[in-house]
């Protein structure tokens, strides 16, 4: 296993839309029927938030049953419950990713100007 593709990531028929005669911006396709599978409604207009969350699920449940040391990121979930958010009640999730690149030691390069 090396990197995750953007499916593995952001679901089923994701993908990367590059410029062209119909797309003139560059950007990321998320189809709503991939958000369903973490369970998002989209029965409604779901809010930002509530997308984000989405996505950020996706991920995690990807990476944590790819656990592979090729794979340059890794990621874990915790939930407090109950914890206080504005004086409400509310259960919160946490996740918690990593990402990794290639080692390089710390150089030390002094000023040569001063």
């Amino acid at each position: 296993m090396s990197n995750p593709t953007i499916v593995n990531l952001y679901g089923p028929g994701s993908t990367w839309l590059a410029a062209n005669a119909s797309v003139t911006e560059p950007g990321l396709f998320i189809p709503a029927s991939a958000l369903n599978t973490v369970q998002l409604s989209t029965a409604t207009t779901p809010s930002a938030v509530e997308i984000a969350g989405a996505v950020d699920q996706l991920n995690h449940n990807w990476l944590k049953d790819n656990t592979d040391a090729a794979v340059p990121m890794t990621s874990d979930a915790s939930a407090i419950a109950p914890a206080n958010r504005n004086g409400t009640v509310r259960t919160q999730f946490q996740f918690t990713r990593r990402h990794y690149r290639s080692y390089s030691a710390p150089a030390f390069i002094p000023n040569l100007d001063s």
